[in-house]
C-alpha cells in the first residue's frame, strides 16, 4: 500500500468529497445547458414552421414578394423566420390593433 502524505495533514476525505461535489455540479450544469439549447432549438423550429405557413397563406400586393419571403424563410432558417415576423407579421398585427381601436371609437361616437 502506497503512503500518501498530504501537506495540510488531512486524510484526503475532504478532497474526495469536494471532487464528488464538483463532478456532480459539472454534470448538472452540462445537463442544464443541453436542456436549454434543446428547448431553444425546438422553439426556433416551431417558429420557423409557423412563419413559413403564415407566409404561404398570406396575400401579398406583389406575387414576387411571397416567393421572396418563402425563399428567405427557407434558406435563412430561424433568422429568416424572425426577420419575417418583425418585418411582415408584427407590422400587420399592429395595423389590425389600430383598426380595431378606430372601429371601437366610431361605434362609441355613433351611440
Amino acid at each position: 500500500m502506497p503512503v500518501v502524505a498530504y501537506a495540510n495533514g488531512s486524510n484526503g476525505v475532504a478532497a474526495g468529497v469536494a471532487g464528488v461535489f464538483f463532478s456532480i455540479l459539472f454534470f448538472l450544469v452540462i445537463f442544464l445547458v443541453i436542456t436549454f439549447v434543446s428547448l431553444i432549438s425546438i422553439g426556433g423550429t416551431i417558429l420557423w414552421i409557423f412563419m413559413l405557413i403564415d407566409c404561404a397563406r398570406r396575400e401579398f400586393k406583389n406575387s414576387n414578394d411571397k416567393l421572396l419571403w418563402i425563399l428567405i424563410i427557407v434558406l435563412a432558417g430561424f433568422i429568416g423566420a424572425v426577420v419575417y415576423y418583425f418585418a411582415v407579421k408584427k407590422k400587420d398585427s399592429d395595423k389590425g390593433k389600430k383598426q380595431k381601436s378606430k372601429s371601437k371609437s366610431k361605434i362609441k361616437r355613433q351611440k
